[in-house]
């Protein structure tokens, strides 16, 4: 096939049951349905909410290299698909949010040094990274001074469904606790 191919990986935890499971499963029955071709599997990256999801870049480091030659569109895997995707880019791509950040659950991810250099950084920030894996993306995209495009109407090819597990909640409100305590230090040191 060509176009880009669809990645997605799943793992689930002791809080969230089969739901990220069940979530791939039904991904794989419409990305076949709509003719997408895809690639969405299982891992293993840590025991918590958070561990997996900083876990993304790895993850698509590790599509691009299995795929090479081939642009890669990574979705949230309890994301849906509606059709498959038609639009190639030759820069990193996202869908965006109405403040103009990138929307971190779907990445156009060009096959290319650029890509790669620019995941490898997204991947080594994460390391120390007290928050998730949306809040690096946009300060690396902002600071590395990377091109980058908007996915045009992403909500007629994907749907997001941003996962009500108790995993997600208890990770959410973690993020919202350390965004908060950040914000306070910042406050507080003047910057």
């Amino acid at each position: 096939m060509t176009g880009p191919i669809l990645v997605s990986f799943y793992q689930d935890t002791e809080k969230s049951g089969t739901y990220y499971k069940d979530s791939a499963d039904r991904l794989k029955k419409q990305a076949k349905e709509v003719g997408q071709d895809h690639s969405i599997v299982k891992r293993n990256y840590g025991k918590d909410y958070l561990s997996i999801t900083k876990a993304k870049p790895t993850f698509m480091l590790e599509m691009l290299k299995k795929h090479k030659g081939r642009d890669v569109v990574f979705v949230d895997v309890d994301s849906e698909i509606l059709k498959p995707f038609d639009f190639t880019f030759d820069t990193l791509a996202w869908a965006v949010k109405p403040n103009g950040h990138p929307y971190g659950h779907i990445h156009y991810l060009p096959n290319n040094e650029e890509t790669i250099k620019f995941l490898e950084d997204w991947q080594a920030m994460l390391e120390d990274w007290e928050g998730g894996d949306h809040s690096a993306l946009w300060v690396l995209v902002k600071t590395s001074g990377i091109k980058w495009s908007a996915i045009p109407n992403p909500g007629a090819r994907i749907r997001f469904n941003i996962a009500q597990t108790v995993d997600a909640r208890d990770a959410h409100v973690e993020l919202q606790k350390i965004n908060w305590i950040q914000k306070v230090q910042r406050m507080l040191s003047g910057k």
